[in-house]
């Protein structure tokens, strides 16, 4: 087939326009930050193992209002977190 039908090209600029809007809004919310005083570190990708944690992590500070379980594993990752030489921010910015 020698020409794209109509439609299809007319889909294709579309999402070119979408892109490009995207990307704009992007730059303008990356650019609110850092005026904000944010800061940008470099992002890696998280492992499975990262990601089991987080989640654990995250039920037991949801629940430690209703569970003493969930209380004590959330306060002895925060006495963990604070005992180490480096902040959670500073050890993944590396």
């Amino acid at each position: 087939m020698l020409f794209e039908p109509k439609e299809v090209a007319m889909s294709d600029k579309n999402k070119s326009h979408d892109k490009s809007e995207m990307k704009h809004k992007l730059e303008k919310a990356i650019d609110a930050f850092l005026n904000e005083g944010g800061e940008v570190t470099r992002l890696r990708y998280a492992d499975q193992k990262t990601i089991n944690k987080a989640s654990r992590n995250f039920y037991h500070k949801d629940k430690e209002d209703s569970n003493e379980r969930s209380k004590e594993i959330a306060e002895k990752e925060r006495q963990k977190e604070e005992s180490l030489i480096f902040s959670k921010v500073e050890r993944y910015s590396i």
